[in-house]
C-alpha cells in the first residue's frame, strides 16, 4: 500500500511539475513575442531616425557646397573689382612721353 501511494504522489508531482512546464513556456513565449514586437517597433524608430539623419546629411553637404560656392563667388567679384578698379587707374593715369635728352 506505501508503494502506491508513493507511486500515487510521484505521478501526482510529475503532473504538476509537466503542467508547471507548459505554463513556463507558455509565459516565455508571450515574453518573446512581447520582446520580438518592442524590437520591431525600435527598428522601425531607429529606421526612421536613419532616415532623418541622411536627409539632414544631405542638406548639411548641400548647404556647405552652396556657402563655398558663395565664399568662391564673393571672392571672385573682389578679384574682379580690385583688377578693374587697378585697370581704370591704369588707363585714367596721363599719358607721359619719355624723351631721352
Amino acid at each position: 500500500m506505501k508503494l502506491k501511494h508513493l507511486v500515487f504522489t510521484l505521478e501526482t508531482e510529475l503532473k504538476k511539475q509537466r503542467d508547471m512546464k507548459t505554463v513556463h513556456e507558455c509565459t516565455l513565449a508571450e515574453i518573446r513575442e512581447h520582446y520580438s514586437s518592442n524590437l520591431r517597433d525600435l527598428q522601425d524608430v531607429i529606421s526612421v531616425k536613419e532616415s532623418h539623419l541622411a536627409n539632414i546629411q544631405y542638406k548639411l553637404k548641400h548647404l556647405n557646397y552652396e556657402n563655398l560656392n558663395l565664399d568662391l563667388k564673393a571672392s571672385l567679384e573682389k578679384e574682379i573689382d580690385a583688377y578693374t578698379h587697378m585697370l581704370g587707374e591704369h588707363h585714367n593715369l596721363p599719358l607721359t612721353h619719355h624723351t631721352e635728352k
